[in-house]
Parts: C-alpha cells; structure tokens; sequence
C-alpha cells in the first residue's frame, strides 16, 4: 500500500495566546515588535505563555496601557504575573507619582491593578529609544537568561559591594552601609562564591577599580552611599564606552538616590547586538530623598534575600521582594513606588555557576499517551526542574511541570503525526537543555526529517554555515516515528521550488532499514548544495526531502537553509579629545574649548566595508555646544580592523555658560558602498567650576552682623566642579538699602576640584541703625573665573533671633507647641526638625526636644552638634533640653552627658508614679501645677547640684523632673507638650514666658507699627518682680479713660482692688495733641480687709474703656 505523508520540519509555530490570555504581557511601540519577538518565543519555550502588544493597540497615553493591563489581568483566563515595557519615556510614558509632596517615576502605576499601590504584576522595562538599543538590550538578555556565558565558569560566582562613605543622619548612616554590605557579602558566599570585592572611599577605592572588576567579570554589585544620577565621587563617571565585559553582564542594585534615569538607563542600553556590554539588569530608585540610608538599607537586604533566598527567584521577583521589605518597615507606598526594575522582570537569576544537564526522553511523543522526561546532574537527579513541552503546529499542546524528587516528570496528551514538539528545561542555576520529539504514527513505519549538519571545511570557511560561493555536504538524519520497521529506505533531495542561486548534486541517499523509533544518517558523505557566489545574504534555500520505503509509501519534509553571506560591520570603537589649539590641552571638555574629536571605528563583519563615511551629529537639540566638519572619510576597512579620523577630528565648539557634568549627546552614522547604515550613541562630559557657598563670617566667627554696626565679611566657597577655578575674583552686592556694603571686592586664588577658596581681603558689611530685629536679608557674590561666571546668594542676619528650636523628636511631641506659644508672646525665631551646623551663634536661645522612650532621639558624644552647643553656652548662650532619658539612660549608652552644663544630677531612670509635676517656690514656676497627659514611659528622676534650682517635681512623691542654672539653662525630664493647661499660671503660655525671662531675652517682635499702637493703648509695669512685702505699679493709660485696677490670686479670686472705674484726668504739654498720662500704685500685700495675704503668684489686672492688661506678681515674704 502506497502511503504519502507531507511534513514541514522546520517551521515553528510562536504559541499566541490572544484568546486564553498569558503569564507574561510585553508592550512594545511597533517599531520594536519584531524585535523583541525572540524573546517571546524564548519565554513560551520555557513554559511562560507570552503575548505582546503594540502602544496601537493599548494606547500611547498611560491610562489607556493602564486600562489595557488592568483589563487583562481582571479578564484574561490566564492572568499575567509579569509585565515588560519596551522603551523609554517617549516611547512608554514613566508615569510620575506622588507620596506627601515628593514625586518620584514608577511603573507600579501600571501593574498596581487594586489601587492599593501594591503590585498585582511584577513589572519590569527596557529603557530603549531606538532600534539598536531594542536589538543591544534582547540580545544580552538572551545571552544571559538562554545561553549564558560559560567560557569564563567562574565569573558568576564573583560580587561587589560599593560603600560611599559619608555620614549624614542619626545613627551615622556610613554604618548603615557597611552593615547593608556585609550582609550581601554573607549571602553571596553561602551561596558559593569565590571572589568578592568590597571596595570603599575610605580604603581607597573608585571608579576604575568598579570599573576592573565589571570587565574581569561580576554577576552582582551593590553600591551604599549618596547618589543622584550617577553615583557619588570617587565612583562616578563610570561610562560604558569604558565596560568590556561582553556577556559577564551583572545585575547592579543601586541603592541610594534617583539613578534609573542616569547611570540606569545608560548602562542597560550599553555596546551593540555584536559587542554587548554593561549591565543585564538594574535595580534603583527614582525618589530623591534626605537622609533616606534606613529606606535604602530595607530595599537592598529585601532584594538580595530575593536573589539568594528564593529558591525560583527572578529578577521581578528580587525587587518586589526589596519592596515588600521596605513596606513591612515602613509601611508607606514612597521608596516602594521608587524602587524600579530596568530589565526583564522574569528573567532567572544566576548565584552559581550553571550546571550542565542530561535530560533523557523518548524521541518520539506520545506512545501509549504519555511522554516521560528525566533530568539529572551528574547522574544525579534534580528536582524542581521546570520541564516545558509544547508542540510546534498544534497550540494546544502545551504543558508546564517540575520534576520530582526523582527527577522524573510525566506529560499526559497525544500529539499527532506528522507534528513535533520542543523539550525545554530550564531551572535555578540549571543551563537551559532543548530538544525536539517527533509526533508518534500508529499502523505501520512513518519516517521524516530530523536534523541535519552543514559540513564545509572541504569547499568552505569550515564554520558549518552556508555561505554564498561555498560547496556544501548537508549531512542528514532521519527518524521511523511509526510502530514498526521501514525497509530500504531512501532519501531524495530537491529544490522547493525554482532558485538560481543554487544548485543540487549527488541527490539520492541510501538510509537501509530503519527499526521504530530508531534514526538513520547519510553520512559524511551527504547530499551536496553548491551556492552561488552572487547569492544574498540571509537568501532562505528551500529543500525538498523525499523518503520512500521499500512499498513504496512515501513521506515528504521541508527543510530551509539560511545563506549568511560575508558582509561587514562597522561598530563605534572609541574617540579622543584634541584639545590643544582650541583649549588647554588637558584631553578633557571644557567650557568655551574648541575641540577635535577624533574617532575610531572598527568592522567587526567578515567582509571589507567599502567607502566608509561617519556623519556626527547631536542626539538632541542643545544650545550649549555646536558641531562643525561632521563628515569624516574612513575609506575602506577590513574585517576587523579599525580606521580614524585623523587628527583632523569632527570639531565640537562648547558654550562658555556649559555646566559641569553636562553631558554632550553625539550620535554618530556610520555608511558604506553598500548603503549600510550604523547608528551609535555616545557622550562628552562637560569639567566646569562650580562654585557654591561653603561658610561665612562676620568679624571672624559670627553668622550674624549687629544693628548699626560695621563688620568684616569672610566668605568661604568651595569648587564643586570637576575643573578648576583659576583666578577667582569676587564681587560683593547687596539689594537691601539697610545693608551696604563699603569694600565689596576681593580675590580667591585658585581653587582646584572640591577645595575651598577664601577672600584674601575683608569685605566690609555696615547694618542700619534702622533694621527691624532679628532681620533676615540677603547677600550676593558675583564670581569670576576666566570664561565661568556665576552668582552665589547667602542667607544674612542682622541681629540675633529669640530663639531655635531643635525638635528631633520623631513625634515632634513639644517643639510644634513651644514655636507657637513663643510666637504668641511676639518672640522671633525658627523650628526645625535638623539642626544647622554652624549658625547656631544666630539665636540667643536653644531649645532642644528630644523625646521620651523608645521614641527618642540619642544625642551621641561624638556628634557634631555638640562643640557648637558647648561653644554657645560657653560664649552665653541660653539652652532648654527636655527628654524622658537624656540626663540619666542615655550617656550610660554612649550618648553626650549634659548634666555639669545643666547643674543636674541625675538620680535614676524613673520618677515613680507620676501623674503632673508642681512648680516650686522661690523660683518662676512658683504656684504652677500640671497635671501631665504625655509620653511618660521613662522618665529620669534629676536633682540640681551645684548652682543648680530644682523648678519642677512630681506631684505624687516629689521627686525632680526640672532643673534651672546660671539663669541660662533649664533641663526637664518630662515632655513640654504633654503639660495640661488650667488656670494662669499653670498655662504653657506663661511658663514659656517664665522661661524667657528667666534667660532675659525679651522678645523681639514687635514692630514700628505695633510700637505705634503701644503708644496710643495703656499699659501696665511693675517692679520689684518678685517682691518681698509691696510691688509699685506703674501705669500708662489715655487721659479721659476710665480704669480699674485689682489685684488677683491663682484660683481667679480677687484679692485687692485699688482703683475701681476711675476718670483719669488730661494731663497735657504745650503743643501736644494727645498723650498718655502715668499713673503710680502701690500693692502693699495685703488685701480689701488690710489682712497680709500669703505668699505666691498673683496678677495685677488693669482695666480701661476698651483694653485690658494683666502682670504676674511673685510675692516671697
């Protein structure tokens, strides 16, 4: 019986799952679907169904691509796990979001799909903005995830860890960052690893050794310190036209400030689809924070657990992983939103060396329906091996499993003659295995294709393609998939269909018999396809392949051959700046230099390129440089050699006004005879000064200039800039007519990167006699240096404020309150959750709050707020510290001991039953009583020593929780706004007030117009204050007015009345038209029935027609 059968062989079928829904979407601008469609067959290979959509049909704006994932994940019977986003923010908007003011970017826009900014999908992106990038950035992910690098084993068992030091926060966070480190360090060598770098500013350590290290070969770095951009000096400017390391390519994680749209992006996109470099994946932020190392520290320990701890970790899964950490810490949607992923979100993540595999499986599927699969490592088995089995023609069969503990995974389907299917096994650490099984055919033999070898090292190059004027040998092997023997098999191979560019010989073959499920091979010796020299590249060659048996049944495959024909291609090699005509000759871009920039270029291709041209041109519109003679003639180059430019370079002429670090965008097209063209972007750093403030003096050590008062002016300024600022000449301006300046100019020197300058003559500062108090103005310096200019602003006082508040408190429980009761009482000054180093000696007063346990702030000895609050109080500053664990707990712990600048001696941690706190008598709280509504879960009982008053205790035993000194410092144990207003003078307010006057500081707000209405409105002294038997009374009130004048104790009672609805008569000058008339009184202690009243607090209340004043009396006896 004749049987023909036609097989097509080499077709494969992409599985599209528009209907059943997908574990993986990609969306892609259209421009790169074909691009990034080797990666969808490469995920569906290994059992992640994938879909990917252009922006036309989700949308361009990102509500619609939002609307569309949402859809997608709320309707699809497959839900998608992960998300891609292939481009940048052009191509797929990064949507910008916002937490308590602060924005950041985030696709967690897209994939958070309950709006309760948690991730329902691990999003990931490929931060692309061109076809080369697309084709650069698929091609190392392919090189890592499919076919990693194996010639160098060793390389993915080598780390890095960054650490920047540079204090900032409490603790120090340079701490933080070593201890963030070590635990990288321990994870990586649990897991194997043989060489880890721990490179540091401190030891000595920069960019180039980051640099040594990518190129050697790293699979992880870590980097700890400030950022923004581009990481903190000495490890910035690392470039990718500096990285070499082929496929190496690690996975950074970059733990500090908004470096995804720097150093990120760059490095993703780095090298070409022929010479890959950089990184293969990124882990950073987009937020901007201060004082962020906690945050980061959380992003980073959550991220590593994902790669070493999580026995299927990916690189989605290691972020969202650092997100949840960060979220169970700090329970807000911040840093979670701004830790990002540029990469692809489900690619597997190397922590070892990728083990070789021996999979065993029937090559035919599916006998008695079922097909097995075993997998094992030298010869043992491996369990949780993902095995995935799809068929090339039929979508239907596909089937996802992980092996057991035997190594052994079992596939329940029947996949149809004459279909096939594709065996993948990948898993953690494990190299990816794949293999094809033919579809089985019951009633009789069944023989087809299988594969085959292209043999050229007679007639050829030897590198087993065809190539165009090469005479090949197509060795061929060929499978009985039927259930029983086929006979004298042979094989007879033709053109598919008509093509000149090729020619058959020796066409016939002989296979023998061939026994069911057994393969047979032409030999060596196979048929022979003879290509012509003139036949394109990529020509497909399209065969024929007919087996018959010895009845005559026949069986026809398909076979197609890809030509590669020699071509070349020109890459961008390197360049190099020519400065010394149009410059200062440092190979460096400056401001205001003309360059030559030669370029090299190099053909990687393996034919000549013919007539080569490079066009340069900017990547973007920018004013600050320009480029003249872009066409430079490389002629003809060999394959792989390389060709310049000369010293006759493109010349890029740079803007004076071009800032440090700007980056000077070049693109450069590459042509040949051919009309090739090759795109490649590449930039210049821009080394400028930059001067900023540093510090500033008047007379020597003070931040403030006194009213009516002549200064000398020393401004400090520092170079921030990566060049150096020579002849630095200083002009000073200021805007404010009641602030001259009288010698406004001065040279700086030279100052090199980072260094600090100082006017090497005074600058003389003359205040108005006029200036309100505490009066903040402005100053300007006009620098020049050469062709750099620039304006630098400070911040100026004339006059001393009132008062600071230092309020470190996390709860910020009394600093809020004691800044609003001082401005009440018309004091000046400034709260602030930091304290400003160096301008302490602006405020008369400190106030410090500093919390109660485990609340608190710890002040440590070695912080350096504290030799300028030792200074302060040194040179007469007045200081309020309060704080539950401050004066006992806290120093025993390595925190600073103010008790002997505060006349306390501290006693113990805790106060006992403690419910309010009485004032005490002879001193300003005399008569006061709180009842207390804080935080009291430690409160350090403290007693005076020395010159020292106890002014507060506890009002159940007594014991001290305030203490006064030297009418400059008051230390509490208790919290300021815990305290429980009720009748004066057991208020905040006059406490507040008790306080500044015990400093003698009297406030200082009020102003010309105020002092004006005081002088129409009466007003009220007395004095002595306090006073032993009588107090004077003076008085100030409007002629014509009606007055009362009474005396009151503490509960409201009056105890006194000496004036009751009083006419005061005129008492006018010559030519005045209205004035005050002074009244003076007299308390003599004793009240309306003559009886001496006891001591205490009491308030003298004066009333008049439309204005009423009190004063509080302290009688002692």
């Amino acid at each position: 019986m004749k049987r023909i059968v036609v097989l097509v062989s080499t077709l494969f079928t992409l599985l599209f799952t528009q209907e059943t829904g997908a574990h993986y979407l990609i969306i892609t601008p259209a421009d790169f679907y074909d691009i990034v469609l080797p990666l969808v067959e490469w995920k569906t290979m290994k059992g992640l169904k994938t879909k990917v959509v252009t922006t036309t049909e989700t949308g361009t704006q990102q509500e619609d691509i939002k609307n569309y994932v949402t859809n997608a994940y709320n309707t699809w019977a497959i839900r998608p796990e992960y998300l891609l986003l292939v481009g940048g923010h052009a191509e797929i908007p990064f949507p910008s979001l916002s937490y308590q003011g602060i924005l950041f970017r985030s696709d967690n826009y897209y994939t958070d799909v309950e709006g309760d900014f948690h991730n329902e999908i691990l999003p990931g992106r490929l931060y692309v903005t061109d076809t080369l990038e697309a084709k650069t950035v698929i091609s190392k992910i392919l090189g890592y995830d499919k076919d990693p690098y194996l010639i160098d084993p060793l390389w993915f068992r080598k780390g890095v860890t960054i650490v920047n030091e540079y204090e900032q926060g409490q603790p120090p966070s340079d701490s933080l960052y070593w201890e963030d480190a070590r635990y990288a360090y321990q994870l990586m060598l649990n897991a194997g690893f043989v060489h880890i770098d721990s490179f540091s500013y401190n030891y000595g350590h920069n960019s180039a050794d980051v640099i040594n290290a990518i190129n050697d070969g790293r699979s992880y770095i870590l980097y700890r310190g400030i950022g923004f951009s581009d990481w903190l000096a000495p490890f910035d400017e690392i470039y990718a036209e500096q990285m070499h390391n082929g496929f190496k390519l690690p996975i950074v994680i970059s733990a500090t400030c908004g470096t995804i749209l720097g150093i990120g992006k760059n490095w993703q996109s780095a090298g070409t689809p022929a010479e890959p470099k950089g990184v293969v994946g990124f882990i950073g932020t987009t937020t901007a924070l201060f004082a962020a190392a906690e945050f980061r520290s959380a992003l980073a320990r959550g991220t590593f657990d994902g790669f070493f701890c999580d026995s299927l970790g990916t690189l989605g899964k290691a972020t969202e992983a650092g997100r949840l950490k960060y979220y169970d810490e700090f329970n807000d949607s911040l840093d979670y939103g701004g830790w990002n992923c540029l990469g692809d979100p489900e690619m597997t993540v190397w922590t070892s060396t990728p083990k070789e595999l021996q999979v065993s499986h029937s090559p035919v599927a599916w006998l008695g329906a079922t097909l097995s699969v075993h997998v094992s490592h030298n010869s043992l088995p491996v369990e949780r091996a993902s095995v995935c089995a799809m068929a090339k023609d039929d979508s239907s069969v596909y089937h996802r499993a992980y092996t057991n503990s035997s190594g052994n995974v079992i596939f329940v389907d029947t996949l149809y003659f004459p279909d096939s299917a594709l065996i993948t096994v990948t898993g953690r650490n494990l190299l990816p295995y794949v293999d094809t099984v033919a579809g089985g055919n019951y009633g009789g033999p069944c023989v087809i294709y299988r594969n085959h070898l292209v043999l050229d090292t007679i007639s050829g190059n030897g590198n087993s393609q065809p190539n165009n004027n090469e005479e090949i040998d197509l060795a061929v092997w060929v499978i009985n998939t039927g259930d029983s023997t086929a006979y004298d098999v042979i094989g007879i191979l033709q053109k598919g269909q008509p093509d000149n560019y090729y020619q058959l010989s020796d066409t016939i073959k002989y296979f023998s018999d061939i026994a069911s499920l057994d393969s047979s091979f032409t030999s060596a010796d196979g048929f022979n396809i003879m290509i012509h020299p003139d036949c394109p590249d990529s020509h497909q060659i399209e065969l024929k392949l007919t087996l018959r048996d010895v009845t005559d049944s026949t069986w026809a495959s398909f076979i197609n051959l890809t030509v590669y024909s020699p071509r070349p291609y020109v890459t961008y090699k390197s360049h190099l700046i020519l400065d010394s005509i149009g410059g200062n000759a440092n190979f460096q871009v400056n401001p205001a230099e003309h360059i030559e920039l030669a370029v090299w270029v190099q053909n990687i291709g393996d034919s000549i390129a013919e007539n080569v041209y490079g066009i340069i041109q900017q990547q973007e519109p920018d004013p600050l440089f320009s480029l003249s003679d872009t066409i430079k003639l490389f002629g003809n180059i060999l394959p792989m050699d390389s060709a310049w430019t000369t010293s006759d370079g493109y010349n890029v002429s740079v803007d004076s006004a071009c800032p440090d670090l700007h980056e000077i965008k070049l693109r450069l097209k590459i042509t040949d005879s051919l009309d090739s063209v090759w795109i490649y972007d590449f930039c210049l750093i821009n080394h400028a000064p930059e001067i900023v403030l540093h510090d500033y003096f008047f007379n020597d050590s003070l931040k403030y200039v006194l009213h009516g008062d002549t200064a000398s002016l020393t401004i400090l300024v520092r170079n921030a800039g990566t060049f150096v600022a020579e002849d630095v000449n200083g002009i000073l301006f200021c805007d404010d007519t009641l602030l001259a300046v009288i010698s406004g100019n001065a040279d700086f020197g030279d100052i090199p990167p980072d260094s600090i300058g100082i006017n090497q003559s005074d600058f003389l500062i003359t205040a108005s006699s006029t200036t309100p108090p505490c009066y903040v103005t402005n100053l300007q310096l006009a620098v020049n240096a050469g062709v750099y200019l620039d304006t630098v602003d400070s911040e100026t006082y004339v006059g001393q404020r009132d008062y600071l508040i230092w309020d470190p408190d996390p709860n910020h429980s009394s600093g809020f309150v004691i800044n609003t009761k001082l401005a009440q009482l018309s004091f000046i000054g400034d709260y602030q959750h930091t304290f400003p180093l160096g301008y302490l000696n602006v405020y008369k007063s400190l106030f410090v709050c500093l919390g109660m346990y485990p609340d608190n702030y710890v002040i440590l000895d070695t912080s350096t707020v504290i030799p300028e609050i030792e200074h302060s109080l040194n040179a007469g500053g007045k200081m309020y510290l309060e704080g539950g664990d401050v004066w006992f707990n806290d120093p025993a712990s390595g925190a600073y001991d103010f008790c002997s600048l505060f006349g306390i001696s501290p006693i113990t941690n805790n106060i006992g039953y403690f419910t309010g706190l009485l004032g005490v008598d002879n001193t300003f709280t005399q008569g006061m009583s709180f009842t207390y509504g804080g935080e009291n879960s430690s409160i350090d009982r403290i007693d005076p020593t020395g010159n020292g008053l106890s002014i507060f205790t506890n009002a159940f035993n007594g014991f001290g929780c305030g203490v006064a000194a030297n009418q400059k410092t008051v230390g509490i144990s208790i919290e300021f706004g815990g305290l429980v207003d009720s009748v004066p003078p057991s208020t905040k307010l006059v406490l507040i007030d008790s306080i500044l006057q015990y400093f003698n500081i009297p406030a200082s707000g009020t102003s010309e117009r105020q002092m004006l209405q005081a002088s129409l409105t009466p007003s009220l002294s007395v004095y002595p204050n306090p006073c032993l038997k009588s107090v004077g009374i003076r008085l100030n009130v409007l002629p014509g007015s009606d007055l009362s004048l009474k005396v009151y104790d503490v509960l409201g009672r009056c105890v006194r009345t000496l004036c009751d609805k009083k006419t005061i008569a005129p008492a006018r000058t010559e030519g005045d038209s209205e004035s005050k008339t002074g009244q003076n009184w007299v308390w003599d202690g004793r009240d309306n029935n003559g009886r001496e009243v006891s001591r205490g607090v009491y308030f003298v209340r004066l009333e008049t027609d439309d204005s009423e004043k009190a004063v509080k009396i302290v009688l002692l006896r």
